[in-house]
């Protein structure tokens, strides 16, 4: 099972990086796009390719805690 993150759908573009993303299917909805990028909605699907934001999104979310 792939983590579920916004970081890894095929539906994000990078808004803040790495802590928040763009979402292009909440955008169509007029759904407010800006979320974290550890974040997930029920239409999450897996992007195979590799997102750098990802990774660093988790280390800085390590880090403040």
């Amino acid at each position: 099972m792939k983590e579920k993150y916004c970081g890894n759908c095929t539906q994000h573009d990078m808004y803040h990086y790495p802590d928040k993303v763009f979402c292009q299917l909440r955008y169509l909805k007029g759904e407010n796009p800006i979320v974290d990028t550890l974040w997930c909605c029920p239409h999450w699907k897996y992007d195979p390719q590799p997102c750098f934001c990802l990774e660093k999104a988790k280390q800085n979310a390590k880090n403040t805690q």
